[in-house]
This record gives structure tokens, C-alpha cells and sequence, in this order.
């Protein structure tokens, strides 16, 4: 819904009484609590957008309110649902916020006394506001009391009238705009977060976007639209992997928790995200192979059978996404970003301390690349190694934007060793599915052939991932163990 906001704020200064307006009706009061979100760039301060998530009152729910260029301001509702900004209203603002999470930035708790002023014939032109507002931002806290009339089904003309009465009785102006803008001149000077340059503000910079891509990634993560879970999926891991990798920056059982609830979703993520790229992959494989109607057959049963797992994931996921347990992640990742809980090692600065968490993931990786090597056949070993290059990877590439290149490099490296093998566990997974289907189709007297023949493949593209993967662990331990940050 809709409409166009005209309102004007006014100051009650100490010892001055609101007086009682000609066509005063009955009174009525609220308590008032708003959450205000912003990115942590306040994009929607900048560009005069409010958003906030507004409990009780007669327009309790979600509003935006915007520039209007007829001066007022248009408001865009939605119900008050969770704490997760409804699609159809950052869909409004979306370009704006240049792929940022929105985050909580102000808490404005008001008790309001409502006075609906009346015309002869008993229409509401408009309302007057008395508000004794507590506001907290950035952890400090403001009252004060304002005073504030909107129009209802008045005009301009009402409006200045009422104006007249108010300024006489010794109000003046409100040197605000929004409640907002007073509470948002709480926040320290440099805003929401630690200081730039610090190992915190590093760390969170990168947590901030993979939130971004979370939030933005919903509405088609529910849709089922191409890319979306792998994108949400990717977000989580790096989120789970900052937590761990850097997790002396934040208080220790605040991190442990979100890494739990994070795995808790990237589980449901990934069964959807699983069955669709095994989908393609045996897709490609079996378009490889000679047609024949035995072959289709197979490729049939192969579609059906990823299609279905497909499907009842992806509805197991959007279930999951409905819980209260998910609108607790979300709100949790936006406090990570607003309002971290963090260690006083996050105050240290990013060169001192980030450089040395980092190694220590990085030698994870290289003891376990170690120990894989002992018995290069052994998959559950080139797993683990699979898993701790990634938290390399990750962790290089927060760490990118302040070391710049020599971060960025260690990155790369690191990427191709995941890459390798990645693919390596690609085919053990398909390696599982054919083995599945083909033992019912042999105990039918079936031809299990194109299975075998799909298996074969399989293999061989283990093969060859395996040693690209041991190659390229060569260069990233290497650039690991050689001092990265003077590379």
C-alpha cells in the first residue's frame, strides 16, 4: 500500500504547555517501538529514505518512506511480519543500497498521545502528535519530546492554520527532519563498526557483504531461480569461514552459535544445490555417449530420479526458510554486522594481528596436504584437504581488500587447489548415485552397462582431478610458507 505523508515537526520547549486546538477531539495513546535499517553506509539516510519496522499503533508493520516531488513523502506499507525486510519494499530501493545489508542501525521507542483535529462537519483533517521518544544508537541513549502533525484529510491550508496556533503557544520548529536523523547523531564518528584500518573492521567488511548476499539472495533462493542457492550457499560458507578462521576477533560462543545455525542452513542449501549440478554433470556425460534407446533409458531414469530429490529439497528448504529458527539467523547476522560481538582483539589493528590468524589456517592446510600425501589413494584424507583450502581461500580473500595483491595472489592459489578438488569429490558423489540406481536395475536382469560405462568416466575424471588438485597444492603451500604479505 501506498500514500502520500505530509507532516510537520515541532520542539515543546521546557515550561511551554501544548495547547488545545480549535476541533480537538478524543484522545488516544500508543506505545510505539521502530526499527530503523540502513546499510552500515546508511545508502537510504544519504538518498532521504526511511526504513523502519514499526510495533503498535493503528499503522503497525513495515514503512518506506521516500522523497515526494510534491514535498510530502510517499509511505510504502507491509504487514509487520518477522524482522526480515519484506521483498516487495526493498525492491524499492534496492539499486540504491549497492548490494549492502540492511542491518538495524536505531531502536525509537515512543509513547505517543494522538489528538484527531476536526472540521464542523466532523472529518479528521488531521492529527496531533505529542511524543516523549527514547532513542539508542551505537549503544547511546536520548530522550526528548516532540510534537508532530500530519495531515490526515486536510489540506495545506489546515496544516499552516494549525501551525499558526502551535508557534503561538511557544513551539518553534523541530531542527530535525525524522526522529531517525536525531538518533542517528548518536552513533560514534566512525558510524557503525570499529575503525577503520583495525582487524574488526577488515573482518567485518567481508562478513557485511556475504549478509548482503544472503538478504538480497531470498526471494530467488525461494524461487528456484538459476544461480541462487549456489549463491546462498557460497555466502554461507565464506560467513561460516570468517567466524572460524578470524574467530579470536569475536566473543567465543556468540561465534560457535552463529557457526551452528550457518551450517544448520547451509545443509538445506546444499541437498538442492547437490542435485542440480549432478543433474548437469551426468547430463553432459551421457550426451557424450553413443545414443541408443538403452542409453536414454538410463538418462531417463537418471533425470527423474535427480529431479525428484530436487524438488522435495528445495520444498524442505523453503519450509526451513518459514521457521522461526531462520528469522533468529537472520536477525543475528544483522547484529554481526550493526552490532558484532567482538573481542578486544578486534580493536588491534589489521597488520598487527590478521596476518597471523590467517597463517595459522594456512598451516592447518599444509598439514593436512601432508598427511594426504602419505597415502595419495586415501579420499576421506584429500577431503579434509578440500575443506581447509577453502578456509585458505576465503580467508585470503578478506583479508584482499587491505593487503592487496599479495592476499589476493594466495587467494588464487588456493582457489585452484578447491577447484581440483572439488571436482574430485564430484565424482565420488556421482560415483554413489550410479551405484544406487544400478543395483536395483541388475537385480531386475536390466543392462546395467551405460552405468558402468558412466562410472568409468567417473573415474577417470578422478584421476585427472586428483593430480591437477596435488599439482596445484605445490605453488599455494609454497606462497603460503614464503611470508605471503611481502610477496
Amino acid at each position: 500500500m501506498t500514500s502520500i505523508e505530509v507532516e510537520r515537526k515541532y520542539e515543546l520547549p521546557s515550561g511551554v504547555t501544548l495547547p488545545t486546538l480549535a476541533g480537538a477531539g478524543e484522545q488516544r495513546e500508543h506505545h510505539l517501538v521502530a526499527t530503523y535499517y540502513d546499510t552500515p553506509d546508511f545508502h537510504l539516510a544519504w538518498a532521504g529514505i526511511t526504513l523502519r519496522r514499526r510495533v503498535g499503533g493503528a499503522d503497525e508493520g513495515w514503512h518506506v518512506k521516500s522523497p515526494d516531488p510534491s514535498g510530502g513523502r510517499a509511505e510504502h506499507h507491509a504487514p509487520v511480519g518477522s524482522s526480515r525486510v519484506p521483498v516487495a519494499l526493498r525492491a524499492l530501493f534496492e539499486a540504491r543500497i549497492e548490494g549492502g545489508p540492511l542491518v538495524p542501525v536505531a531502536i525509537v521507542a515512543n509513547h505517543r498521545t494522538e489528538t484527531p483535529i476536526l472540521d464542523a462537519v466532523g472529518r479528521e483533517v488531521a492529527v496531533l502528535c505529542h511524543d516523549r521518544v527514547e532513542a539508542q544508537a551505537g549503544g547511546r541513549l536520548e530522550s526528548w519530546v516532540e510534537v508532530e502533525v500530519e495531515l490526515v484529510a486536510g489540506t495545506r491550508d489546515d496544516l499552516a492554520a494549525i501551525e499558526v496556533d502551535l508557534l503561538a503557544a511557544g513551539l518553534r520548529r523541530a531542527g530535525h527532519n525524522s526522529k531517525l536523523g536525531r538518533a542517528l547523531a548518536l552513533l560514534p564518528a566512525n558510524g557503525l563498526g570499529l575503525p577503520a584500518g583495525t582487524a574488526g573492521a577488515v573482518v567485518g567488511r567481508y562478513v557485511a557483504k556475504q549478509v548482503a548476499t544472503l538478504q538480497a539472495s531470498e526471494a530467488a533462493v525461494r524461487a528456484d531461480l538459476p544461480d541462487a542457492v549456489h549463491r546462498s550457499r557460497v555466502a554461507t560458507r565464506r560467513l561460516r569461514s570468517a567466524l572460524r578462521t578470524f574467530g579470536r576477533l569475536y566473543k567465543r560462543t556468540a561465534a560457535r552459535h552463529l557457526r551452528e545455525e550457518l551450517a544448520w542452513h547451509a545443509e538445506r542449501l546444499g541437498a538442492p544445490r547437490d542435485a542440480e549440478v549432478l543433474a548437469e554433470r551426468l547430463e553432459a556425460t551421457m550426451t557424450g555417449l553413443l545414443d541408443s534407446p538403452l542409453n536414454q533409458a538410463v538418462r531417463d531414469n537418471l533425470s527423474r530420479t535427480l529431479a525428484a530429490e530436487h524438488s522435495r529439497a528445495h520444498a524442505e528448504l523453503t519450509a526451513s526458510m518459514d521457521t522461526a529458527r531462520y528469522d533468529r539467523l537472520h536477525t543475528a547476522l544483522a547484529d554481526l554486522v550493526a552490532d558484532p560481538p567482538v573481542s578486544k582483539r578486534a580493536s588491534t589493528m589489521a597488520a598487527a594481528l590478521l596476518p597471523q590468524l590467517l597463517d595459522a589456517t594456512l598451516r592447518r592446510a599444509d598439514s593436512l596436504a601432508r598427511l594426504a600425501e602419505q597415502d595419495p589413494t586415501d579420499l576421506a584424507h584429500w577431503h579434509e584437504v578440500r575443506k581447509a583450502a577453502k578456509a585458505a581461500r576465503y580467508g585470503a580473500e578478506t583479508l584482499s581488500p587491505a593487503f592487496g595483491e599479495p592476499a589476493k595472489s594466495l587467494a588464487r592459489a588456493w582457489e585452484r587447489v578447491t577447484e581440483a578438488f572439488g571436482e574430485v569429490q564430484d565424482t565420488v558423489v556421482a560415483e554413489e548415485l550410479l551405484d544406487q540406481l544400478s543395483t536395483p536395475a541388475a537385480t531386475a536382469g536390466e543392462d546395467v552397462q551405460p552405468y558402468l560405462d558412466l562410472k568409468a568416466l567417473e573415474v577417470a575424471r578422478r584421476i585427472a582431478a586428483l593430480t591437477q588438485g596435488r599439482a596445484a597444492l605445490v605453488p599455494a603451500r609454497a606462497a603460503s610458507a614464503s611470508g605471503w604479505t611481502t610477496i
